[in-house]
């Protein structure tokens, strides 16, 4: 998948996030998500944060904040977006889905597999399905597999390897772990919740590594 391709896989992503946010209430909106420490409405925040990146000073102001942690900035700058937006990401995903804004430090590739982990991350919580493009999930899979800064995924499950049950991808060497490509996803993201979709020799082994049994 080229970066036309992945950006077409994007917007479509972008759409379907906010047909699912336009319906949700207040409660929801405030809902825990699957990414530690956000609620459904920072989730949305930083999706929507992307179209519009922040300025070089206002990522370095972040960073000293952060004490220079990449994540502790991007921490920083979610919840100010979600602040500013709150409900509003909503209409910004759906309006400005085509945007191929780069906000500094990443590319289309992260962008990718960013906006599909964390459509799961709004939609499970709250007991929805949201259906991943399963192309550019493996592609997805395979980056957060490949480039160690991002999650740690080939270090955290060395011995073990995964298998797609819904497409073509596979990586690693081991017991396997198995299922659809959108649990694959959110195991390799160190999302325990991605667990109860998955079988397979290894897939005990994947939970204790997550600090869950299954």
């Amino acid at each position: 998948m080229d970066d036309r391709q992945a950006w077409r896989v994007i917007a479509a992503q972008r759409v379907a996030i906010a047909d699912l946010l336009d319906g949700l209430t207040p409660e929801q909106w405030s809902t825990p998500s699957l990414c530690a420490g956000w609620t459904v409405c920072d989730v949305a925040g930083h999706l929507a944060a992307v179209l519009r990146p922040a300025s070089a000073g206002a990522m370095i102001a972040a960073a000293v904040r952060a004490r220079g942690r990449l994540h502790g900035m991007i921490d920083l700058l979610t919840r100010e977006a979600a602040a500013e937006y709150g409900t509003r990401s909503a209409v910004m995903l759906r309006e400005e889905a085509e945007v191929t804004a780069l906000p500094r430090m990443t590319n289309w590739q992260n962008i990718l597999f960013d906006t599909q982990i964390h459509s799961q991350d709004i939609a499970r919580p709250l007991g929805f399905v949201m259906p991943l493009d399963t192309a550019a999930a493996a592609q997805g899979a395979e980056r957060i597999w490949r480039v160690g800064y991002l999650f740690g995924a080939r270090k955290r499950f060395a011995g073990l390897s995964f298998a797609a049950t819904d497409c073509d991808w596979s990586a690693g060497e081991g017991p396997t772990v198995r299922g659809p490509i959108a649990d694959l996803l959110l195991v390799l993201s160190g999302r325990p919740a991605g667990l109860s979709g998955i079988d397979g020799d290894g897939a005990e082994l994947a939970g204790h590594r997550l600090g869950m049994t299954r």
